[in-house]
């Protein structure tokens, strides 16, 4: 995968993520009324447009790196947007929603580890390792927030849906919020959701990154 479709990938999912955050707006306008409303949209209004610059510069990465790194964060994409398809597409309850978030998040980030670990098995830096399990958290988060919006507006307002919400345990958090507006609440959650994945995920990486790095610089032969 060449740096420049990796840094048009980004760009353009950050975008695209951007328009879809406003489709929000229009689909229940209430969800940005009051203080928790405008605070729900500066999340998305602050990390985005730090996707895209960040997008902007993939085109300079390294290739080996950004190569390794955005197979390995499309792979871990696939996989969040599965477990969020898998959600609506199966019936499950609390506790087997549970289960699958841990599946969903564990796999992801061992694929970001072993971004690493192979980039640096193949390289013989780590610090070229953790930049790798930096790029694929970025590729696989933009991908995870893009499947995320568009599912939940696929499915806004069904029978599906609702079930869906009652798993996850929506409504009780809906009761502890205090809000009257579930609608509101739960696109304001939505909007939490991604800034706050979109912002810790990469740290997150590339610290499994920095460990699994190492272990594939120990194991690096450099050629003779």
């Amino acid at each position: 995968m060449e740096p420049s479709i990796v840094r048009n990938g980004i760009t353009i999912g950050a975008i695209v993520n951007a328009l879809l955050v406003c489709i929000g707006i229009l689909i229940h306008p209430a969800s940005t009324s009051g203080t928790s409303g405008l605070l729900s949209l500066l999340g998305p209004a602050l990390i985005l447009p730090v996707y895209f610059v960040i997008g902007q510069r993939a085109g300079r990465a390294t290739s080996p790196v950004i190569r390794i790194g955005a197979v390995f964060g499309l792979a871990a994409g696939i996989v969040f947007g599965f477990e969020i398809l898998l959600e609506y597409l199966t019936l499950s309850d609390t506790s087997m929603n549970t289960r699958l978030g841990w599946i969903e998040f564990g796999t992801a980030f061992l694929l970001f580890a072993l971004a690493a670990f192979w980039t640096a098995y193949s390289i013989g830096e780590v610090r070229a390792g953790v930049r790798a399990a930096f790029w694929s958290s970025i590729v696989a988060s933009t991908i995870w927030l893009t499947v995320l919006l568009l599912v939940t507006y696929a499915f806004w307002g069904t029978v599906r849906q609702e079930q869906v919400f009652r798993a996850e345990g929506d409504y009780e958090d809906f009761v502890r919020s205090g809000m009257h507006d579930f609608r509101a609440f739960i696109l304001q959650d939505l909007r939490g959701a991604s800034f706050f994945h979109l912002l810790l995920a990469p740290p997150l990486a590339m610290l499994l990154g920095l460990a699994s790095s190492a272990i594939g610089k120990a194991l690096y032969k450099r050629p003779r």
